[in-house]
């Protein structure tokens, strides 16, 4: 049924019914057993619609109500990367939702493998592209990143010398 509906939506949205996507995937949120995952397709619509906070509110409902810890990091990471991409003044809040997103995790090795070590490595990224833009425009606040990498770089120091964890965190390292 989740594939049926997402696909509905694609085709009703290639043909320009908007409306339609949107009551077809509200409909769909009181029976979804992942119903972030249609709160994520009407942050999508509301975002090409330029309605920044109805969009923003949609990204986070589906943080909030995704379940399990490396499914709630894939959708934190995008609630965060909405929110540099539509609000990138929020520095607090992306501080802050940045931070919750590892404290939410299991294993401070957790985040260093698999889907979740894609998605810090991205989100790591997005963090100090966001980075650069301030510091053009604010130089003398401190970095709103820096709690970021100091609680990545603690989880670091936590892995076992040589595992594949810790590899992964000497290559953010290099790359931020």
């Amino acid at each position: 049924r989740q594939m049926c509906i997402r696909d509905s939506n694609y085709v009703l949205q290639a043909a320009h019914l908007k409306m339609e996507a949107k009551e077809l995937l509200l409909n769909e949120l009181a029976t979804s057993k992942s119903p972030y995952y249609f709160m994520s397709s009407l942050a999508s619509l509301a975002e090409k619609d330029d309605q920044i906070e109805e969009s923003l509110n949609w990204y986070r409902k589906a943080y909030e109500t995704s379940v399990g810890s490396a499914t709630r990091f894939q959708w934190g990471a995008s609630y965060v990367s909405a929110i540099i991409r539509l609000q990138p003044e929020k520095r607090d809040t992306i501080t802050e939702v940045s931070l919750a997103l590892l404290g939410e995790l299991d294993s401070s090795s957790e985040v260093f493998a698999g889907r979740n070590f894609r998605i810090l490595r991205s989100l790591n990224k997005r963090l100090d592209d966001w980075q650069l833009n301030l510091e053009e425009t604010i130089e003398t606040e401190p970095q709103p990143t820096a709690q970021f990498k100091l609680a990545i770089n603690q989880r670091c120091d936590e892995q076992a010398e040589g595992s594949i964890e810790a590899r992964n965190c000497e290559s953010l390292a290099k790359s931020g």
